[in-house]
């Protein structure tokens, strides 16, 4: 059965207790004030949140849950903040998945366009030929009536041929209004062979050219499973550039620890210089499973610099009993200084595993500061098991070449585990908001909170 994880969860080994006096020092590192703004009960409001938030100019929140709802298969859903500081706020599910021809699982989180109208996929459902359905994207369009339904339209449904499926995380739009995602599988089903054929594609859907025509859908790169890397995990990035940014989860060099071979690249897309040519593909990294880490998370930010930044699942040099396959890094990737020249890679930070700042780094995204957020999946500070989890924050040096500072702000509880997204909202100090998809208590599925560090 096809996963939903853009990444696999593998087994970790037991934990090693740490003293006493290790752990009080990290706790004393927390200085973030968290509130839990929504406990979703998985009837009818959905179970297990899938990938990022999304804020509309109201400052409403929007996401997704991969299970759960009025019929089983996720959610979309929005959080309104309360009228008055200290209240409630208000969750409201604006769709229910069904399966079938409509789609189940979304796989990621949202994209919100200058309209409200909201835009995300699937990652069953759909085309039948595929086991459980090939995948879709979708359109939910505001009411036409303040607190009237949102209307639910296909864009396209994935064949599982040459058109790849089972898309994974968010979509993104280009100044002319075009979505671009990724889909997993499919693409060359000769070159990727097996349980799950296809090495995925990365695909455009440019929108109709009259009110209520067909969204056109066009692949414009197909992986190979040679260097180029295999599963492309979508939450894609533009660069100022005008290329598109992503990482696959396997492929490359070396054997590493997702369902396919390789440990991960991180890759740019170059658009045509004249319409209907190709795009260009460029490798930037190929990970290798030493101290750069492996197997990328779909998690790419730009600085105010231009330089892109990333997460690894997994490797780094921190490899304990705790964190067998190591315990994973930031990375950063800088610019040639020439057209042409090559990405500089350097690894910013390594993570130390449970009892300290967690493993299984994920979910980045910048402040206006030049502080970096980011969530850890695994591990944290919190004692008793391996998936509590803990969201940190990375300041910069002072000076060049200097080494990137880690605060934890958070160690996640037994009720929410597993973060899947974060997104920061312009405010004095910035606030950050998130979801778990998670819990270790019988009965827990997944929260969203605030969290003012």
């Amino acid at each position: 059965m096809r996963s939903l994880i853009a990444f696999s969860r593998l087994a970790v080994s037991a934990a090693i207790a740490c003293g006493a006096g290790a752990l009080a020092q990290q706790q004393r590192m927390m200085t973030a004030t968290v509130n839990t703004i929504h406990k979703f009960t998985d009837t009818p409001d959905g179970s297990n949140p899938a990938g990022n938030l999304v804020s509309d100019s109201a400052g409403a929140l929007y996401g997704t849950t991969a299970g759960g709802g009025t019929n089983g298969p996720g959610t979309v859903f929005r959080l309104t903040p309360p009228a008055s500081a200290g209240g409630a706020w208000a969750e409201t599910v604006l769709y229910s998945f069904a399966g079938g021809e409509n789609g189940g699982e979304p796989a990621g989180g949202l994209v919100i366009d200058s309209l409200g109208n909201l835009y995300g996929a699937t990652y069953t459902g759909g085309n039948v030929a595929c086991v459980g359905g090939c995948g879709l994207v979708f359109q939910l369009s505001l009411p036409s009536t303040p607190g009237g339904t949102w209307s639910y339209h296909v864009l396209y449904s994935f064949s599982g041929g040459t058109d790849g499926y089972a898309p994974q995380g968010a979509l993104v739009f280009d100044q002319a209004g075009a979505l671009y995602g990724a889909a997993s599988m499919g693409g060359d089903l000769v070159a990727c062979t097996g349980a799950t054929p296809g090495c995925g594609v990365i695909f455009q859907l440019a929108p109709p050219t009259s009110a209520g025509g067909a969204w056109t859908y066009s692949v414009i790169y197909t992986f190979t499973g040679a260097s180029d890397g295999i599963g492309p995990l979508g939450n894609l990035v533009f660069g100022r550039d005008g290329a598109l940014y992503g990482v696959t989860g396997g492929g490359g060099t070396g054997s590493c620890y997702s369902a396919s071979s390789g440990c991960g690249t991180v890759f740019a897309l170059t658009p045509p210089s004249s319409a209907g040519g190709a795009w260009t593909e460029t490798q930037l990294y190929l990970f290798t499973d030493g101290s750069d880490g492996a197997n990328p998370s779909p998690s790419l930010v730009w600085d105010s610099r231009g330089v892109l930044y990333g997460a690894a699942t997994w490797g780094g040099s921190r490899r304990t009993s705790w964190c067998t396959f190591g315990c994973g890094t930031i990375y950063q990737l800088t610019p040639p200084a020439h057209s042409g020249g090559s990405w500089t890679f350097s690894t910013i930070f390594t993570f130390r595993g449970f009892f300290q700042d967690g493993s299984t780094p994920c979910c980045l995204v910048f402040s206006n500061t030049g502080e970096l957020y980011g969530a850890a999946q695994q591990g944290g500070p919190n004692r008793g098991s391996n998936h509590y989890g803990a969201i940190y924050r990375l300041r910069p040096p002072s000076a060049a070449g200097g080494a990137w500072t880690e605060n934890i702000l958070y160690g996640l509880p037994r009720q929410g585990n597993w973060p899947s997204g974060l997104v920061l909202v312009a405010g004095p100090g910035g606030v950050l908001y998130g979801t778990t998809s998670g819990g270790l208590i019988l009965g827990e599925h997944g929260t969203a909170f605030q969290l003012i560090p």
